[in-house]
């Protein structure tokens, strides 16, 4: 996974926003590359803290469900995110990392076929150019975003109807079992 990741990393050029990247490998790939122009990276400085990161180098936090107050509308050309970071927040995710990314979105990690699924199924909804890639037991994930649209009224429909999804599972695993 290192290895695929560093040959996008060099590939790379513009703004970037890495989230949850821990390989010391790729962040000095990121510092090596003259070509990404502005680079956010956002890690997780608390271990109780999962939704608010702070970007490395300044004191000054983010929170992972509202990357669209953060960052604005289509700024940013790249978008690395680690699974594990965004895998709590994903109904939030999506529709933010959208918004903000007007180039590719990456997202890499091990992450089960269920989830897989509904995550393939989010991104669908906003453009249907996703690929997916299985590097031995990970997965990375490349959605291109740079023609992809979306509004309010359709992030709000989406939103109520996941989290109408996911009252059902649980209301029908608590009937089974």
């Amino acid at each position: 996974m290192d290895k695929e990741l560093l040959k996008i990393v060099k590939k790379m050029d513009g703004s970037l926003l890495g989230i949850g990247i821990e390989k010391e490998k790729i962040l000095d790939e990121i510092n090596k590359n003259d070509k990404i122009l502005t680079c956010f990276l956002l890690e997780n400085n608390k271990k109780g803290v999962k939704s608010k990161l702070s970007f490395s180098g300044r004191r000054k936090k983010a929170n992972i469900k509202k990357l669209k107050k953060t960052f604005g509308k289509k700024r940013l050309n790249n978008v690395i995110c680690n699974y594990e970071y965004s895998k709590k927040f994903m109904r939030q995710f999506v529709p933010g990392s959208v918004s903000v990314n007007n180039g590719k979105l990456y997202l890499y990690g091990t992450i089960n076929e269920e989830e897989l699924e509904g995550t393939l199924k989010k991104y669908n909804r906003y453009t249907s150019d996703v690929e997916i890639k299985k590097i031995k037991d990970q997965y990375l994930i490349i959605v291109n975003n740079e023609n992809t649209k979306n509004n309010f009224f359709k992030d709000k429909l989406y939103s109520i109807k996941d989290l109408g999804e996911k009252f059902i599972d649980i209301l029908t695993n608590l009937l089974i079992n």
